[in-house]
């Protein structure tokens, strides 16, 4: 046996476990998930409102279509401490979402003219949601709308401002109607202090945005008007739903052509009612006076203007605010004063031209017309409601006349309506009587009748002496017998004056008025 053989040296390899395998796979599993997150998450956004009232951290969702979109982070507030700043994280994949005109708001139930919103947020809490922008300005700090927008930023169609003096009757949510059929509504109502004016904004959905043109006019639709006119009473009513929550329509006056379209932010008025829009639709028109003496009763501003029973104005106003007291001359002794009235002729609504040429014809025409006898009255236009319209009438018997001039305004003569003239003969008769010695002629028949008795008397006596066979005693007789008579009448007429002098002009009614059968009180009832 050889002494230097060697001993082998066994030695054991190193070898990492299989089971070190699953914490590095989820090591790298949890990597994955956290890169896939921090690159789907996108910036931190700040949204600024009025109270944080529903929103919680960790809690509270951004969604967009439904969708979560993003996490409320940190609420707090602003360096004013007149507000709250809220911070969210958003999705990458929404980031090109968020442009300028991007608006958020905090969804919550409500109720208001367009119905009940965010019931479901009773269970499941209020979330934070968000109109799409279609700007090319991103930006990552929003002001948050405390009322959701009526109608998306990006939606098809055009927004346009509403002007108003009392816009009372118009709020956000209300629809905008063409033909009574809904076709926008309101989004927003402000008060524009410096002009003291609503101002409103119109959002009109395509494709109807393309009825609107610069020749429409809007209009309160709001409840219903019930108006009494010369021909009687008109009512006015919108759609149903304009009807309980209000809202605006819109066309073109009746009569005119389609206008250009129009682009965003135009700038419109709002009338107070479908007929307004209809007064003034032509642009030339010719202002006229008419001083009148009689009764203004049931002449109403808007009132029609006729020639021969066809419409060519309506008053625009009346009072004697119209003219300065020195533009107005002093009446003479037993001259009624008169009250202005400013007709608006548009001589447009007979020729069919809305142009110059045609204001400086109707004009000529006009003054023509006066020279030959024309006049202006009121006359009755409806005998239930007493209203009353002016009228261009050609009469007989009033000899020529021309226009006049009172400063700027030219003056169109008038002549007091049937029932006027009427009234001032009839005060004028009742004067004449008032003014007749109804007296003096009593007393003179009394002084008549006194006489004639006597000389009945003397008469008598000379037939005394007359033969009763003789023929001038018979024709005495039948002479006296006449006188008597006659004096008779005489005495009834003189007692029927003194009780009723009227009876001069007013006849007495041939038989008495019929007594109804309901008003007779039978015997014994009256007890």
């Amino acid at each position: 046996m050889d002494n230097n053989s060697h001993k082998a040296i066994v030695s054991k390899r190193k070898r990492i476990s299989a089971v070190w395998l699953i914490p590095i796979f989820a090591l790298l599993v949890g990597a994955w998930f956290v890169y896939t997150e921090y690159q789907q998450q996108g910036s931190e956004v700040v949204l600024h409102f009025q109270s944080a009232e529903g929103i919680v951290v960790g809690k509270t969702k951004i969604r967009h279509l439904s969708i979560d979109v993003g996490e409320v982070t940190d609420v707090a507030l602003n360096e004013s401490l007149d507000a709250v700043e809220v911070r969210a994280r958003m999705k990458r994949n929404v980031m090109p979402l968020l442009q300028e005109d991007t608006r958020f708001w905090v969804v919550r139930p409500r109720v208001g003219a367009s119905g009940i919103s965010g019931l479901g947020t009773l269970l499941s809490g209020a979330y934070i949601s968000f109109n799409r922008g279609v700007g090319n300005t991103p930006t990552r700090t929003f002001i948050g709308e405390e009322e959701p927008p009526v109608s998306p930023a990006s939606a098809p169609g055009v927004r346009v401002r509403l002007r108003s003096e009392n816009g009372s009757d118009m709020n956000i949510g209300q629809p905008v109607l063409y033909k009574n059929y809904r076709v926008g509504q309101i989004e927003s109502v402000n008060f524009d202090h410096e002009s003291e004016q609503l101002i409103a904004q119109l959002f009109i959905e395509a494709p109807y945005h393309t009825l609107l043109n610069s020749q429409s006019r809007f209009w309160n639709t709001s409840g219903v008007r019930i108006k009494s006119r010369a021909s009687g009473f008109e009512v006015e009513t919108g759609s149903l739903e304009s009807m309980l929550v209000g809202g605006v329509s819109f066309d073109i006056p009746e009569g005119s052509e389609q206008g250009e379209s129009i682009s965003d932010n135009a700038l419109f008025e709002l009338y107070p009612d479908r007929e307004s829009i209809d007064q003034n639709p032509y642009v030339y028109a010719l202002d006229l006076i008419m001083m009148y003496t009689g009764s203004l009763r049931g002449l109403q501003i808007d009132a029609s203007v006729e020639f021969r029973g066809l419409q060519i104005g309506n008053v625009t106003e009346f009072g004697f605010e119209i003219f300065d007291q020195k533009q107005m001359a002093e009446p003479s002794a037993g001259e009624q004063i008169a009250v202005p009235i400013r007709l608006r002729i548009e001589p447009a609504r007979l020729i069919g031209e809305d142009t110059q040429e045609n204001i400086d014809r109707a004009l000529q025409g006009i003054t023509d017309s006066v020279h030959r006898g024309m006049r202006a009255t009121l006359r009755q236009g409806n005998l239930v409601t007493g209203a009353q319209y002016i009228s261009f009438e050609a009469l007989a018997g009033v000899g020529e006349a021309q226009l006049e001039q009172i400063g700027d305004a030219l003056v169109i003569p008038s002549q007091a309506s049937g029932i006027d003239l009427l009234t001032n003969k009839v005060g004028k008769t009742l004067d004449k009587l008032n003014e007749m010695p109804v007296d003096a002629v009593i007393a003179e028949l009394v002084e008549t009748m006194d006489s004639a008795q006597q000389t009945l008397r003397r008469a008598d006596t000379v037939l005394a002496d007359v033969s009763a066979d003789s023929a001038l005693y018979g024709s005495m007789q039948d002479s006296l017998d006449q006188l008597r008579t006659t004096l008779i009448a005489v005495d009834q007429l003189a007692s029927s004056l003194k009780e009723k002098p009227s009876q001069l002009i007013f006849t007495s009614p041939k038989t008495a008025d019929r007594i109804p059968r309901g008003a007779v009180k039978r015997e014994g009832f009256e007890r």
